[in-house]
Parts: C-alpha cells; structure tokens; sequence
C-alpha cells in the first residue's frame, strides 16, 4: 500500500503548477496591458470629439487650406455598426455635409492612438447616434442649438451614449471600457471609464 508521493512525483506536480501559473499570468498582462491601450484610444478619440465640440460651441473657424470657414451645422457621428465602426466629425454651411475628419477604430484612426493592433481591436456599441450642433438656429428660442437623432431617439431626448469595447479577433470575449455620454442640456460629451466589471463582462461602475 502507498504510504505518500515520491520526490520525482512531487517535483512533476510543482512544475505542473508553475507552468500553469506562468500561462495565466502572462493571460492576464496581456489583457492588462490591451486594457491600457485601448484606453488610451479612447482618451485620443475623445480629444478629438470634444475639441471639435468646442469648436463647434464657439462657432470657431475650419480651416480648410487658405480659407476659414464658419459652418452652420456641426455633425458629430457614432456609426455603431460593424462595418462601421467609426467616428465622424463633419460640417455644412447648407448645402452639402462635408467630413472634417473620419476616425475608423478599426482602419484610418491614427496607429499611435492604439486602437488596433495584430492581437486586439476596440469596438462602437450601441444604436447609431448623431449629435448636430446648429449654430443657423441659436437666436431662435423655440429650436434646440443642439439635438440627437439616431436609432431609437425620440424627440424628447436628452442624454444618450456610446459604448467601447475591446474585443479579439475571432473571439466573442469582450470587456467594455468606456463609454461617451452627450447631454444636449448641457451641450457636453463627457468620457466616462470603466472601474469595474460584472461577472457579463459589462461596466458596472464608472468614474464621475
């Protein structure tokens, strides 16, 4: 009858445990450090939209080469949809929309805003939401300056937001990030990170 292990075994079973711990724990770095980028994706991303907010709220100039133009519309687009998968910052001044700038989180967003790399890619979720901003109706006390439209949006909304999540490719495992909130009241968009996650992988918690 055996009494207990031999040394030999013993030696197999802790280097068993050692290699499964040096598995996960590079697991894990992994997805800290794609966490850390695509946060910083999402600082970039919204640097890019609230500067253009500011803009847009101060009826600042386009340069567009030697011209300055002062649109009449501000357009700022979350197409949510996975062919998109993008951000839009665009203007008119009544006739045409033209595009300022397009911003793919999964094409021609800058590479050093870390939105994508070979192991990871940051990903719209939610319903399309456009965010105009009218600077032709400011004076007019019965129109909004700044209104929502997009899927599901009802004339009497005011908040609305998109979420972020970083996800893999060929996996359905995702973690949300953040997510930005537009509140037409108070003519902002405000970036909110996640703190924690629940056990659906969904933000439960977000900084204020």
């Amino acid at each position: 009858m055996k009494k207990g292990y031999t040394l030999v075994e013993l030696v197999i079973v802790m280097v068993i445990i050692w290699v499964l711990m040096l598995a996960f724990r590079n697991v894990f770095q992994v997805k800290n450090k794609d966490s850390l980028y695509g946060e910083a994706c999402i600082n970039n991303l919204y640097g890019d939209v609230s500067n253009y907010l500011y803009s847009a709220i101060t009826s600042k100039a386009i340069t567009s080469g030697t011209d300055k133009i002062y649109p009449t519309i501000y357009y700022i687009d979350f197409d949510t949809a996975e062919t998109g998968n993008a951000i839009r910052l665009a203007y008119s001044t009544g006739g045409a929309i033209i595009t300022e700038s397009y911003l793919s989180l999964t094409g021609t967003v800058p590479s050093n805003y870390n939105c994508k790399t070979n192991s990871y890619y940051m990903m719209l979720s939610g319903q399309f939401l456009q965010v105009k901003i009218n600077k032709g109706l400011t004076e007019d006390v019965n129109l909004r300056s700044m209104s929502l439209s997009g899927g599901g949006i009802m004339p009497s909304t005011f908040t609305s937001d998109v979420k972020f999540l970083l996800k893999y490719p060929g996996s359905t495992w995702y973690k949300e990030l953040g997510r930005f909130e537009v509140d037409i009241r108070t003519q902002s968009i405000k970036s909110k990170m996640c703190l924690a996650i629940n056990n659906t992988w969904d933000c439960n918690n977000r900084n204020q």
